[in-house]
């Protein structure tokens, strides 16, 4: 991120959660509860690297 604009990191994350809700389909609780533990690799998707799958408790 090479952005050196006041708040862009924070508008980065934001943009981030706001895919990762979208695209699982998450509640606001389950994203309340959200880690980094719960990303893990997919063997069957190689190209997303260590965030392949999502675990939602």
């Amino acid at each position: 991120m090479r952005a050196k604009r006041k708040g862009a990191l924070a508008a980065y994350r934001d943009a981030t959660l706001f895919k990762v809700i979208y695209g699982w389909g998450l509640r606001r609780t389950e994203t309340s509860k959200l880690d980094v533990v719960d990303f893990g690799r997919n063997a069957k998707a190689p190209q997303f690297g260590r965030y392949g799958t999502l675990n939602v408790r």
